[in-house]
């Protein structure tokens, strides 16, 4: 119990920077690693200390994992989160490789090859989760969230049994939002022919498919995040969101959709609200991603460690995009 409490409590708390919040999880799983004990009875504690640790320390270095953290996310295991942990840790192989300098065009065909294959993985355990379907929705106005609604610029939120349930959609169609433009990148990259159903004949980015794709599962993930804020719902709930949010204001900044990104702000400013001093620092990393885009990367996540900066940089950006957007700039 007290490992549990202690996860949350430096989940919460982000002291100075993101860089100090970041060692408090570098520490702290370290600490559970080497004091984990050797037999555990406890299904609860087991999972503590296996998946949920896990699943933690990834999104952390999300697109950014070194090979010890890489080898100990691939130990052998069973369970949803632990397939989706699997999904998670090869699409961010994935995108390093896509950035590393490579001499031999054959790596970046082999590594699409494996991009391909991972979509169809990404399929295999949509259809694992999802039953008979996407999961039921709510009608409009059904559901008293603390969030804006995603009924008109997303669709309508869906229904989930636990939060649980609701991570698995979140990261799956979170991962994919993240997976095309990398398929795209890499097949640029490999000087390779555009898989079929993702070419296009239209010449505007705005009809470009893998966009499109993109923007339909990060709505989708959007979707499911009203159900973590309804009442009764505590504020632990939503911490996930912080990620989902980020990548869609990453997604829409790209296509330049004001009103979706000032959406993603949106929910990234309630968590904050929460108590989540993560949140309140990536808001103001969001803001300056829409400003500055030479910031942006289409397929990977920024590595919050290399963002991690004072708030007397963010702010004044922050305030001069406020006054583009007041004087009619933006």
């Amino acid at each position: 119990m007290l490992t549990a409490t202690t996860l949350c409590i430096h989940t919460h708390h982000c002291p100075d920077s993101l860089t100090k919040w970041y060692a408090h999880i570098d520490g702290l799983s370290a600490i559970m690693q080497y004091y984990r004990p050797k037999q555990i009875s406890s299904p609860i504690i087991a999972a503590i200390y296996d998946q949920h640790q896990k699943f933690k320390v990834l999104l952390s270095r999300l697109m950014h994992l070194s090979e010890p953290i890489i080898s100990w996310l691939r130990e052998p295991g069973e369970g949803l989160l632990r397939d989706l942990i699997q999904l998670l840790t090869d699409l961010s192989c994935l995108a390093s490789f896509a950035d590393a300098d490579s001499p031999d065009q054959q790596d970046y065909q082999s590594f699409l090859a494996e991009c391909l294959a991972l979509e169809k993985r990404h399929i295999a355990f949509y259809l694992k989760i999802k039953g008979a379907g996407d999961p039921p929705v709510y009608a409009r106005g059904e559901l008293k969230a603390k969030i804006p609604d995603t009924d008109d610029l997303f669709g309508p939120a869906y229904k989930f049994d636990s939060v649980g349930q609701a991570n698995l959609y979140i990261f799956l169609w979170t991962s994919l939002s993240c997976l095309y433009p990398l398929i795209q990148r890499l097949r640029i990259l490999a000087n390779a022919d555009t898989p079929e159903y993702l070419q296009t004949d239209h010449p505007s980015p705005s009809h470009n498919t893998v966009h499109h794709l993109t923007v339909f599962y990060i709505s989708k993930a959007l979707r499911c995040l009203p159900y973590c804020t309804q009442s009764g719902m505590n504020s632990w709930s939503i911490f996930y969101g912080i990620i989902v949010a980020g990548q869609a204001a990453r997604v829409f900044s790209h296509i330049s959709d004001w009103e979706r990104f000032l959406w993603a702000q949106e929910v990234v400013q309630y968590c904050a609200r929460c108590g989540f001093d993560l949140a309140a620092r990536l808001y103001e990393t969001w803001w300056e991603y829409w400003a500055v885009p030479e910031r942006r990367n289409f397929y990977r996540l920024p590595y919050h460690r290399e963002l991690a900066r004072s708030k007397e940089y963010h702010v004044p950006q922050q305030q001069r995009l406020q006054g583009l957007i007041q004087g009619g700039g933006l």
